[in-house]
């Protein structure tokens, strides 16, 4: 049999089971805390109880600071997960946007509607999270713990980066001794290559230096962390930046287009927000959607990243059935005697090639 035939097979084999019934789920649910890269409505519900304008209002996308589901959604899709919905409507997504690492609120000052709202940072959401549940962390629970891009904005030396970084150690105690079990640690991507500073580049070169630190000493102090004789989590590593680097040196290999451009002119983006909306006509062409959040299809490019993270170093995620792994393997034999493929480092994705 020809080897196409061994992968629509495999294929076939595959579309048949359900992605959560590969193999029982052992992640009850995600708990997330973090910024407006993670917040699926926190902010919006917040400033809406305040009588603000709801923030983010459309078209960004219920909520996220997106014009779709984000990288979280993604995440736990692909893990059989219901996605964390707010905390402040009794979900398990503590992350606010405009939050920074540390304890106490930062007054953000909404980047869509100017407003100012004080939002907790990344430490009092975990006290938050542990005055909502008193018992603690579970050990089926997958914690996302990622944030410092706030910081960075307005980080000026290399002990504005250790303080962030000191910060994370602590929130990372915390989880560590309230009963958390697996947390997934994303570094920064470098800011420098969003809109709102890659045309400065001045400002640009100053961020990317800080941003490189920042994920150096990120880097060391999870070393550290990992060797604690105490320590009782697992720590799973995400390479953002890297992944955000590999997007904009090869855009088509990830569907892309536009990498450098915000497909949403926050310029002309003006109270009272009606359409027509100032957007591109193509925005599932463009990484960015604003001048600093990714668009929905490039936090689908994150959130699939992420879960190639933790499959490499976690029994957690789930695994594909025997018999359609079985069918792979042959496939993938026959695929060896054509030609065989290649694996991108960057995607995770499988570059089949027909041997002439």
């Amino acid at each position: 049999m020809r080897v196409e035939g061994f992968v629509l097979i495999a294929g076939l084999a595959l579309s048949c089971v359900p992605a959560a019934s590969w193999a029982a789920p052992l992640y009850s649910e995600m708990v997330v805390f973090g910024d407006s890269l993670s917040d699926t409505g926190n902010v919006h519900a917040a400033s809406t109880a305040r009588g603000l304008i709801p923030d983010p209002p459309p078209p960004y996308f219920d909520g996220r600071l997106s014009n779709g589901p984000i990288w979280v959604d993604r995440l736990a899709e692909r893990l059989g997960v219901t996605s964390p919905s707010p905390s402040l409507t009794g979900g398990t997504n503590y992350a606010y946007a405009g939050a920074k690492t540390g304890q106490g609120s930062t007054n953000r000052i909404s980047l869509v509607t100017r407003e100012v709202l004080p939002v907790p940072n990344i430490g009092q959401q975990i006290d938050t999270y542990l005055a909502d549940h008193p018992a603690g962390f579970r050990n089926d629970q997958l914690v996302v713990l990622w944030g410092g891009g706030n910081d960075l904005v307005e980080a000026r030396n290399a002990a504005d980066t250790q303080q962030m970084v000191d910060n994370l150690a602590s929130e990372l105690a915390a989880l560590n001794a309230n009963g958390a079990g697996d947390v997934l640690v994303p570094n920064q991507p470098d800011q420098a290559d969003a809109p709102i500073f890659n045309r400065t580049p001045g400002l640009a070169a100053q961020m990317a230096a800080l941003n490189r630190l920042f994920n150096t000493k990120l880097d060391a102090m999870l070393d550290e962390f990992e060797g604690k004789p105490d320590l009782n989590i697992r720590i799973h590593r995400f390479d953002a930046f890297g992944l955000v680097k590999d997007i904009i040196a090869d855009p088509g290999e990830f569907g892309l287009s536009n990498v450098t451009d915000a497909s949403l002119d926050l310029a002309r983006f003006r109270p009272p927000f009606a359409q027509p909306y100032p957007v591109v006509e193509n925005p599932d062409d463009y990484l960015f959607w604003d001048y600093i959040h990714p668009t929905t299809v490039g936090h689908r490019i994150i959130g699939d990243a992420a879960f190639d993270a933790l499959a490499e170093s976690s029994t957690q995620v789930p695994e594909p059935p025997s018999i359609a792994l079985l069918i792979i393997g042959v496939a993938g034999l026959l695929g060896c005697r054509y030609g065989g493929g290649t694996t991108s480092s960057s995607t995770g994705r499988v570059n089949w090639k027909m041997a002439p």
